[in-house]
């Protein structure tokens, strides 16, 4: 029998900061439901936890230190550091059966990494990539790379994914009609809808790991510095958020908490971003027009902005073919994104019935 405040281990993913974004709400409502919450992450995303729970104890869990190719090649190179991983796997693993008995704690809650589970209390995993898709000439592993994501999901006992079911879900042949048993818990943000006067034309906000994303950020100032708008750019560098200004149109800062972020998203008319799950939920949540450029090689981010081009909802193009001047012009022709106008009540019932569970 565990006391009325059980203590939950969150575990992210230091993959980029979208992991840790989007578990912002669920630290939220574990608090919101008396649970004791302690930080589990790495990085830049311990970071960013860090900054919105201040008060919280946290852990640093081993690192997985991906690297990205510069080019598309990214199959090859993630299939270059396979036995990497599956060392960080083993090491965050033998670590976080340490962390489970110095917090006492009653359960897991583990975003994307593999190794955060124990036999001796409830484990719980979430993603959205049940459904892990290959690139062209590729398609042969497709089964043997669900299989193997399968039997890792499988040490967990049970599966959340941050999404609705129905025709109107985000993630689409990710995590759907996959015959694996999960449990949804809507979408995730940290970010709130509401309205605001513009105060710019576009509004970059980068994300995602090395080197991409600075490959992205030189080319998006390069072409805001040319372009008479009223701009912003958002390195995604959880740092500094002064605001500093290269002319006397464009702005720059290393990073924005959440608060900050979301009055940028309402008062920008384009947003210019990567196609992650994460960004995609808070596009869903705040609404607006966007411009989304999907991660070389990532065939979920390809994926997602191709979804979200076919329904013109959003405009997507590649990196490489990335015009500012012209792609504004395509994505206020889109429909832009609805904001989501439902508290997300499948999150709160979720984490309800685990504390049943755990009590």
């Amino acid at each position: 029998m565990q006391s009325k405040q059980p203590t939950v281990l969150v575990c992210v993913l230091n993959w980029g900061i979208g992991h840790a974004t989007r578990c912002i709400p669920i630290i939220y409502e574990l608090l919101a439901q008396n649970f004791n919450v302690v930080l589990c992450s790495d990085g830049h995303a311990l970071a960013v936890l860090r900054g919105s729970f201040s008060e919280l104890p946290f852990e640093t869990l081993p690192g997985y230190n991906a690297t990205y190719a510069n080019g598309d090649r990214i199959m090859l190179k993630m299939a270059l550091q396979l036995p990497k991983f599956i060392r960080a796997i083993k090491a965050e693993h033998s670590t976080i059966q340490k962390l489970v008995k110095k917090h006492s704690a009653a359960a897991i809650i583990s975003d994307n990494r593999y190794g955060c589970y124990s036999a001796k209390v409830k484990s719980i995993f979430i993603t959205h990539q049940l459904n892990i898709l290959m690139p062209d000439g590729f398609g042969l592993l497709q089964q043997l790379v669900f299989t193997f994501n399968k039997s890792r999901i499988a040490n967990f006992d049970s599966c959340w994914v941050p999404d609705i079911e129905g025709k109107n879900n985000l993630s689409g042949e990710l995590s759907h009609d996959t015959g694996l048993n999960v449990d949804f818990i809507g979408i995730l943000s940290r970010m709130k809808r509401g309205a605001a006067e513009k105060k710019y034309d576009v509004a970059a906000i980068l994300s995602g790991p090395e080197p991409q994303r600075t490959i992205l950020e030189n080319i998006i100032r390069e072409q805001l510095l040319q372009l008479n708008k009223r701009a912003i750019i958002i390195r995604g560098i959880p740092t500094s958020t002064t605001i500093k200004n290269l002319n006397e149109l464009v702005e720059e800062a290393d990073y924005m908490d959440a608060a900050a972020l979301n009055e940028l998203m309402l008062q920008s008319s384009v947003v210019v971003a990567r196609s992650g799950y994460s960004t995609i939920m808070d596009l869903h949540t705040v609404g607006g027009k966007a411009i989304l450029i999907p991660t070389p090689g990532q065939t979920e981010q390809q994926y997602l902005a191709k979804s979200l081009s076919e329904k013109k909802i959003a405009h997507t193009v590649s990196q490489q073919n990335l015009n500012l001047k012209e792609d504004l012009k395509k994505a206020h022709s889109a429909k832009g994104f609805s904001p989501e106008p439902k508290q997300n009540l499948l999150l709160t019932e979720r984490i309800a019935s685990l504390k049943l569970e755990l009590l």
